[in-house]
């Protein structure tokens, strides 16, 4: 116990194991990317199970992206048409009649495994916001 409340009360000792993972245990995925660089889109990894939970998250100011350290399960890749460049989504304003930013998802989901990498390479076509 190493800490004592006004009450002469102490804190509960308490063991537990932390057992860090190893590098072998993650795996990465490598962008490529073909579209031309805008410093208004944001490209972000998420959660396929919860798209709120963001991964990864930048401008697309980069020809090839090398984002490790992931842990294993299924992504998706979006697309974030950022007007403001607060670097987030934004969503719209009815009174002010403005409309949310634009999403995009590319079809497929990225399969992440452990101690393995996976090169994506993302073409202009796949980019289209309405």
């Amino acid at each position: 116990s190493c800490i004592q409340s006004i009450y002469n009360q102490y804190n509960i000792n308490k063991n537990q194991l932390l057992i860090p993972k190893k590098k072998e245990d993650f795996g990465g995925v490598q962008i490529k990317n073909s579209h031309s660089l805008d410093s208004n889109i944001i490209i972000q990894i998420v959660d396929s199970k919860d798209i709120n939970t963001i991964i990864y998250s930048n401008f697309l100011t980069k020809e090839i992206y090398n984002i490790e350290n992931l842990s294993p399960g299924s992504y998706k890749i979006r697309f974030v048409k950022d007007e403001n460049r607060n670097g987030g989504w934004d969503n719209g304003n009815l009174y002010k009649l403005k409309q949310p930013e634009q999403i995009c998802y590319l079809r497929d989901e990225v399969n992440i495994k452990a101690y393995w990498d996976i090169e994506n390479i993302i073409k202009k076509e796949e980019i289209i916001f309405n």
